[in-house]
């Protein structure tokens, strides 16, 4: 953890220099992700794909517009 909190200083650090030097406002420093959330893409993904097998079920026997519903949630979640 400690590894991670010292990447994450020495990159504001730097992005904060390069800004100085270009004249541009510290402000516009973005945050990094990787503090807050320690899975990957693909992790997250497949996280959120749990439950589309239940809900494409549920749409093939449900009628036009509950299949709609269905699909919309399924588009939702990726």
């Amino acid at each position: 953890m400690m590894a991670k909190q010292r990447g994450v200083i020495a990159y504001m650090l730097k992005t904060a220099g390069a800004n100085f030097f270009q004249g541009k406002s510290i402000m516009n420093i973005s945050f990094p992700i990787n503090i807050s959330d320690y899975r990957s893409v693909v992790e997250n993904f497949s996280y959120s794909a749990r439950n589309h097998g239940a809900f494409l079920e549920k749409a093939a026997d449900a009628t036009n517009i509950e299949r709609m519903k269905f699909v919309l949630i399924i588009i939702n979640t990726i």
